[in-house]
């Protein structure tokens, strides 16, 4: 009787200590400075006034993804900073890149949270102070963390749509322009009447959504079909999608999330298309802050017959990318304009590099090799 009595008051103690650490919420935190970290601001080619491609290389800290309201003013920041270097008119198109939202899966956390040493600590975090709503995520079975690591994105995934949208959009509608929203990871997305949502069930994809300068999206999404595991497991590849191609102020305008870019079969597709444009969004995460992991991120996902060649694993990211992704590939199949912008950041413990590829008439540019952030403006 003891014994059984000892038992029900231990696991009594447990479950009321996993509730009360769930409850427990401290004050959100708060706006904080906004720096752009802003390393380069540059022009490449003429103005013929047949439209132009401005790229937001952004330096983003996990405190932009604390709350709505950093997050908004990060991003208009960088608009409005472009705005003033007369960058902006009605056949401008602005490319972001790759995640730009998925970190949204941090918003309204405790502030323990932003200042964990890395992405799993931070996840891990946020499953215990969400444990609540995270046993009533019906999701299918996986490895135990990686069963918490999408619940709590399905959790999020609606708030998260709905800022990512907000924001794209806004930036859209209130500077006229175009935007490629970059990239955000969320289950079963969709485009309904001009906006992003999600599904309850669906697989999770890392997509891009494209806003017109009415700030409504545009009905097609854009589905990443080589996605890197490694940092989102439960991320799926897509079945029978086709590449959509979009009429933008660019002429006929391709995009391709990440690697991507690095298969020639899209490139090809594109060409039978007719395009005038190649648009890529990246988030190049070469490994863990503090750890040797080379270019072993980036090597995910790639090609096989990239994987045979010996120096893959120390070439400089700029020489794998130039060579073998965009800047290569498009050459091939006679496309002459394209432009590939990558994610910059203090995110955790995840190492980002890579700076803007730009290709205009054929001729390769790259952007400075900045630790921060740019702004690159390509004139058609």
């Amino acid at each position: 009787m003891m014994k059984a009595l000892r038992l029900v008051f231990i696991f009594s103690t447990i479950a009321a200590t996993i509730y009360l650490l769930w409850g427990f919420k401290e004050k959100k935190l708060e706006q904080h400075e906004i720096d752009l970290h802003l390393k380069e601001i540059s022009e490449i080619g003429e103005d013929h006034h047949k439209g132009n491609l401005v790229g937001i290389q952004p330096f983003m800290e996990t405190a932009d993804y604390a709350n709505f309201e950093n997050f908004y003013e990060k991003i208009d920041q960088y608009f409005s900073k472009a705005q003033k270097e007369y960058f902006f008119d009605e056949k401008t198109v602005v490319v972001l890149p790759e995640h730009i939202g998925t970190w949204l899966v941090a918003l309204d956390e405790n502030p323990e949270v932003y200042y964990k040493y890395s992405f799993n600590a931070a996840l891990r975090q946020m499953s215990l102070d969400n444990f609540k709503g995270l046993m009533n995520k019906d999701v299918s079975p996986l490895h135990k963390q990686k069963i918490l690591n999408k619940k709590l994105f399905a959790l999020k995934a609606e708030r998260m749509a709905k800022i990512y949208g907000y924001v794209f959009s806004s930036m859209a509608k209130k500077y006229d322009v175009t935007v490629v929203a970059g990239s955000i990871t969320l289950p079963d997305p969709k485009i309904v009447d001009g906006k992003l949502t999600v599904g309850e069930k669906g697989h999770f994809y890392n997509v891009s959504v494209i806003y017109g300068p009415d700030g409504k999206a545009y009905s097609e999404l854009i589905i990443n079909r080589a996605p890197v595991h490694q940092i989102l497991s439960f991320v799926s590849e897509p079945e029978n999608y086709k590449m959509p191609v979009f009429d933008l102020p660019t002429g006929k305008t391709g995009v391709l999330i990440s690697h991507d870019s690095f298969y020639g079969e899209h490139y090809e597709r594109f060409a039978q298309m007719d395009v005038d444009c190649i648009l890529v969004p990246s988030c190049m995460i070469v490994g863990r802050k503090n750890k040797k992991d080379g270019n072993g991120l980036v090597k995910q996902q790639l090609p096989p017959s990239l994987l045979e060649i010996e120096w893959i694993d120390k070439a400089p990211l700029e020489d794998v990318c130039i060579n073998y992704a965009l800047a290569a590939k498009m050459k091939v199949v006679g496309v002459e304009n394209g432009f590939n912008v990558f994610f910059r950041g203090n995110i955790w413990d995840l190492e980002t590099k890579g700076h803007s590829i730009v290709i205009n008439e054929g001729e390769v540019t790259k952007g400075f090799q900045v630790e921060g952030s740019s702004i690159i403006n390509v004139w058609m």
